[in-house]
């Protein structure tokens, strides 16, 4: 966690649904607009958000894509918020 930014790490799936991993999509919340939004797609189970708010807390989760479709979401990470000392 920094300034403004943070970077996210995450496992891949236990069972991948009979198919390989293609990306992850990320969904961000947070406490001002309080709704799950897309965030990003991602090829790595690492990806690093830039542009967040000091003022509210944020709280992510992940979902696994492969030719099937998209899986359901990870459990949510405990809120974060960024602009506090720097860590």
């Amino acid at each position: 966690i920094r300034k403004s930014s943070l970077t996210l790490s995450w496992y891949g799936p236990t069972y991948d649904g009979g198919s390989a991993v293609q990306s992850y999509n990320l969904e961000m919340w947070n406490s001002v607009d309080m709704k799950w939004t897309d965030l990003a797609s991602c090829n790595s189970t690492s990806y690093n958000v830039q542009n967040l708010l000091p003022d509210r807390q944020y709280k992510f989760r992940v979902r696994a894509v492969n030719i099937y479709g998209v899986g359901e979401p990870s459990a949510e990470s405990e809120p974060v918020q960024v602009g506090q000392a720097e860590e």
